[in-house]
């Protein structure tokens, strides 16, 4: 990542805390910063949630929230199942 040394540590820093938000306008690499301090980091220790598709609605029901949680736990254990088929 260029030039983003300062984010990468203060994200890197807060890896322990059970929650982390990062917020900002829209284009300037959030979603890819945090995919790659994760992928670095710890790279089979995290669920990544894109909470985007909400973002024209005005209030988000739990069991929306659930749903796209769902699909986002889902989604790791398919893909660490993969990862474990090509490692055998």
């Amino acid at each position: 990542m260029f030039n983003r040394e300062e984010e990468v540590n203060r994200l890197k820093g807060s890896l322990d805390e059970p929650l982390i938000i990062v917020f900002g306008l829209r284009r300037m690499g959030k979603s890819s910063l945090i995919r790659a301090v994760l992928n670095e980091y710890v790279p089979n220790n995290y669920f990544y949630v894109d909470l985007r598709r909400f973002e024209e609605q005005g209030y988000v029901s739990y069991r929306d929230f659930v749903k796209v949680l769902e699909d986002a736990i889902n989604e790791r254990v398919r893909s660490r199942k993969l990862l474990r088929a090509f490692e055998n």
